[in-house]
């Protein structure tokens, strides 16, 4: 039925959350919700970042190590934290054939254009 939301039958007794932030396994959009996002910014010039690795002296670790920076250019990023943005759910009106529930975003949608 609706499980992905938490609404389930329990002893022929409906049971549901009031609220639920869905799984980010059900798609894109709710991965984002839960995880944010990284948006790298191919518009912009690449920077250069360093890794730092232990390398051994002499080729020989026995002889100690030092630490070596190397560096690479990437594209910078925005990170887009996640919004955690839960479904609202009410319920509404049943009968022996049916169940109406209302569900709500606790916060306003907005579609951005691009």
């Amino acid at each position: 039925m609706l499980e992905h939301l938490g609404i389930y039958f329990d002893n022929d007794v409906i049971k549901y959350e009031a609220s639920i932030i869905p799984d980010p396994l059900q798609g894109k959009y709710s991965f984002k919700n839960v995880f944010g996002e990284e948006v790298i910014r191919k518009d912009l010039p690449k920077e250069t970042h360093y890794t730092e690795i232990e390398s051994p002296n002499w080729g020989d670790s026995s002889n100690g190590t030092h630490t070596v920076r190397l560096p690479h250019d990437k594209y910078p990023r925005d990170i887009i934290p996640p919004k955690l943005i839960a479904i609202e759910i009410n319920h509404k009106k049943s009968s022996d054939s049916y169940f109406i529930f209302n569900f709500r975003a606790t916060r306003i949608l907005e579609k951005k254009f691009k």
